[in-house]
């Protein structure tokens, strides 16, 4: 079974300005995810946090900015 990683603040800042920006059409949606699954990467690992592909991928960006 996968370890469960919560998001922390700083994400949760990231996708919600990302979300923002998509719908004030400001940024390019499928662009924007790719770059901050990307930065989101970036950061786990930064943290020491071992990452594989699935780990905040385009998929699961997609899936959290159509959350409410």
């Amino acid at each position: 079974m996968a370890l469960r990683i919560n998001w922390d603040e700083f994400e949760v800042a990231l996708l919600i300005d990302t979300c923002n920006q998509v719908r004030e059409k400001k940024i390019d949606k499928v662009e924007v995810i790719h770059k901050l699954s990307y930065t989101l990467g970036k950061c786990a690992k930064s943290k020491g946090i071992d990452v594989d592909e699935i780990f905040n991928d385009e998929n699961g960006i997609s899936l959290q900015m159509t959350k409410r």
